[in-house]
């Protein structure tokens, strides 16, 4: 890989949602586009640093600092479209497992 070899702000969108544990499609409906975009851009990104598979992908690029693990702003570099659907972008940014039914927090509550 060159040194002046970048990331497009949609390939860091889409790999940053992959660092979170964000399937494609997930990822497709937080960004408003469709899940063939989002591999699209996944592919492309691939290519870009020399790698066969997502998890690969994520790992070169925090390696090579291309993405920042704590960059929730590059969701806001692009225009996020809404889509109807059960399956909200809320929803789809809460971690797996999390209960559906109660607000996100930012801490743990302890189980007593």
């Amino acid at each position: 890989m060159s040194g002046g070899t970048l990331l497009s702000n949609r390939q860091q969108q889409c790999l940053w949602l992959a660092s979170k544990g964000k399937t494609s499609k997930e990822s497709a409906l937080i960004l408003g586009v469709s899940e063939r975009t989002v591999n699209f851009h996944l592919h492309h990104a691939f290519d870009k640093i020399n790698v066969r598979n997502k998890q690969a992908a994520v790992a070169r690029a925090l390696s090579l600092n291309l993405l920042d693990h704590n960059r929730l702003y590059l969701l806001n570099s692009h225009r996020i479209q809404k889509r109807p659907s059960s399956f909200t972008r809320e929803r789809a940014l809460r971690p797996k497992g999390s209960n559906l039914d109660q607000p996100i927090t930012n801490h743990q509550n302890p189980t007593q």
